[in-house]
């Protein structure tokens, strides 16, 4: 998939691969609901109601009991967060989230925009440019994936290796690269996630 080459139609761009992908969207939203309906029915045998309820309770988990001589220590993950040694040092004992997630990144400003920009000369004569100084910060998840996205719909994979190369600084948040076409080079001079240059 990382080579926008994927032979069943599922992570590709391609509209002539994408024919062969047979699924419906759906058999997806089918799965998900009967994903969802299983953990229901765990967190119920669990005593729970919802995940928030769920979160945090270690009293909730219970080792293997072929693995209690094992060298895995076990203890700090089977141990409730307000009862370790350090609870509380820094802030106060939480056992779920603190504030909520940010679900409409896409309104947020987006360093692939800031790449689109960069590589702008790229889009319409196909020339090579090298673009420095971009700072990331872990929020900044899939970075150059829009960009390989709009030099595919413009050069589809024509452009030479390296032909937009970026230089960028700080720690990468998930998928870093991912789904780079080979015209796409990034450097990244930091620190990375999983998920990297899938």
């Amino acid at each position: 998939c990382h080579l926008n080459t994927c032979p069943a139609g599922i992570a590709t761009q391609d509209p002539v691969l994408r024919k062969k992908f047979e699924g419906m969207p759906e058999h997806v939203v089918n799965y998900l609901m009967l994903v969802a309906e299983e953990v229901r029915v765990l967190l119920a045998k669990l005593g729970f109601r919802t995940m928030d309820d769920a979160i945090g309770c270690a009293e909730a988990l219970r080792m293997d009991p072929t693995l209690r001589d094992s060298m895995l220590q076990m203890g700090p993950i089977l141990t409730s967060a307000h009862l370790l040694p350090d609870a509380g040092k820094i802030g106060k004992v939480e056992r779920r989230k603190l504030y909520g997630q940010d679900h409409f990144m896409i309104t947020q400003p987006l360093k692939d925009r800031n790449l689109l920009q960069a590589f702008k000369t790229t889009f319409r004569f196909g020339d090579a440019v090298f673009s420095d100084g971009h700072q990331l910060t872990n929020l900044d998840r899939t970075v150059g994936t829009l960009l390989s996205h709009e030099l595919y719909k413009r050069w589809g994979n024509t452009l030479p290796a390296g032909t937009c190369h970026a230089k960028l600084y700080g720690t990468s948040g998930q998928s870093f690269g991912a789904f780079a076409l080979r015209g796409v080079f990034l450097e990244l001079e930091g620190d990375s996630q999983d998920y990297f240059g899938k």
